[in-house]
């Protein structure tokens, strides 16, 4: 989980760039001094020199800092003036620099230093509330992170080399900060539009380079985050176990990104599209769940080792998974679920295998969604106790139950559906070779598998003595459904260990 740990801080590093969701109070005074509590809780170390003139407070060469988990480098950000402003009715103004420095030093074999410039146009962040209730209003025209230097193991990198840049457009949102013991933080952000460029080039002046464009439109964010005392990242399970609990979600309301690379063979040329999407994530000490899809997503790709350009296109892509992370005497629960929907590729592509149409080209499918409960015996955000199992035969849980909530397979004119459901003898591990012995069952429905088998015996991609080989296996696990060209079966593991096919016993 080390990698994780790592997003943690550069997660929490921008959110602080970009919300400015710390605590504060309705005085200077107290902004500062709650910010730099914040941040010292949080494990960076703060530095600066206060001014004081009249309510108003100035932090001159502000800087924090921190190291990443397990000697992975660290991060600084600084600002050469922070200006907090009383406006005179309980709220307080805060004013950044235009540019702000980021460094970011990686070590991970080999030593990355990169000089980012945060910088701002137009932004204002006004506290208001109360104590232990406070709510950071932040509005800006645009904010922009660009690259300023790179090294790598000591070597400078030109800038004609490398570039990167990321910016954001049309900015508003709030966070509201609540709480005595740990902070809780509200957040909802709406960025009107966002792009981003990056581009790379062989530093000995060869044939390889890179670059990424895209964009994104009407970006919304809204999260909430509990934040325990004395939170340490590179401790995810006493961070887990103190109640840390993020639950937020990005989306947008359209997409696309243009890409090239550039070999000894020539470049490869792509894009892609989307009307709209979204990526979502909880985790907390019930377990972590990642949610993500796209709508009306489109591709296309052509290049030298590419013998016809290739072009696709989903009404729908998606993935979720949930998990659990801890330790627990009780079941948790846990899921997979995966979409592709609306699947169509060009006719030339259809072209290079199917000249004579032999083949329906309705839209494919391809879901699946799976749920299911389990016990785990250790915390599998402990690297220590995770290398500790797989250096041994123990196991790292027990497999209680498991759904086929869904199953729908659909392309060239054939179809597969399932469901079932399956509960899990962990005591028995003998039947089936150290898998806990199974009992349930799984029906399944095939249309169209012979018009299929026909279909490709026409195209001279299957001979009929295979053919004959598929037909026999298909009869053997399935039995006619009521319409034409249907078959079903039922797949079931009874309690004595057998295997049984449509009553009929194979194992």
């Amino acid at each position: 989980m080390a990698l994780e740990r790592k997003l943690f801080c550069g997660v929490a590093l921008t959110a602080l760039c970009f919300a400015q969701g710390a605590m504060a109070d309705v005085t200077p005074r107290q902004v500062w001094n709650d910010l730099e509590a914040y941040l010292t809780d949080f494990g960076y170390a703060v530095t600066g020199t206060e001014v004081a003139n009249g309510n108003d407070l100035t932090i001159q060469d502000m800087t924090f800092s921190m190291a990443l988990p397990e000697g992975g480098g660290d991060v600084a950000m600084s600002a050469s003036e922070l200006r907090l402003i009383d406006r005179g009715d309980g709220s307080v103004l805060v004013r950044f620099p235009d540019v702000m420095p980021l460094d970011i030093r990686i070590d991970d074999g080999e030593e990355v230093d990169l000089g980012l410039d945060y910088s701002q146009t137009n932004m204002s962040v006004i506290v208001s509330g109360e104590p232990n209730n406070l709510v950071y209003t932040y509005t800006a025209d645009s904010l922009e992170i660009t690259l300023a230097e790179l090294a790598i193991d000591g070597e400078v990198v030109p800038m004609d080399v490398a570039s990167f840049s990321l910016q954001m457009n049309s900015v508003d949102g709030s966070s509201r900060i609540s709480g005595q013991e740990g902070r809780d933080i509200t957040q909802v952000m709406d960025i009107g539009s966002l792009t981003y460029d990056v581009a790379f080039s062989d530093p000995d002046g060869g044939d390889e380079a890179g670059a990424f464009r895209g964009a994104l439109s009407g970006v919304k964010f809204a999260g909430d985050l509990f934040l325990p005392d004395n939170l340490d990242p590179e401790d995810p399970v006493a961070m887990m176990s103190s109640g840390f609990v993020m639950d937020g979600k990005f989306s947008h309301s359209g997409g696309k990104t243009q890409f090239e690379i550039t070999e000894f063979s020539g470049t490869t040329n792509g894009a892609s599209s989307t009307n709209g999407g979204f990526i979502g994530v909880s985790m907390g000490p019930d377990g972590v769940t990642y949610d993500l899809g796209g709508t009306g997503v489109s591709f296309n790709l052509s290049g030298p080792e590419i013998p016809l350009p290739v072009s696709a296109a989903m009404e729908e892509a998606s993935f979720n998974v949930t998990m659990p992370l801890m330790a627990a005497d009780v079941e948790q629960d846990f899921g997979l679920g995966i979409k592709l929907a609306g699947f169509t590729t060009a006719d030339m592509l259809w072209g290079l295998f199917d000249p004579g149409q032999i083949l329906p080209r309705d839209p494919a499918t391809v879901a699946l969604d799976i749920t299911g409960k389990a016990k785990l015996f250790f915390d599998l955000i402990d690297d220590k106790a995770m290398m500790e199992i797989a250096m041994s035969d123990a196991l790292p849980g027990e497999l209680i139950s498991l759904a086929l909530n869904g199953l729908t397979v659909s392309a060239v004119g054939a179809e597969l559906t399932g469901n079932g459901a399956f509960t899990f003898d962990n005591t028995d591990l003998e039947t089936f070779n150290g898998i806990p012995r199974p009992i349930g069952q799984v029906n399944l429905n095939v249309a169209g598998a012979n018009t299929l088998i026909d279909n490709l015996i026409r195209m001279g991609l299957l001979a009929e003595e295979d053919a004959m080989g598929a037909r026999f296996v298909l009869s053997m696990f399935t039995v006619p459904g009521q319409g034409a060209d249907e078959n079903v079966s039922t797949i079931e593991f009874n309690e004595q260990g057998h295997i049984l096919a449509n009553g009929q016993r194979l194992q």
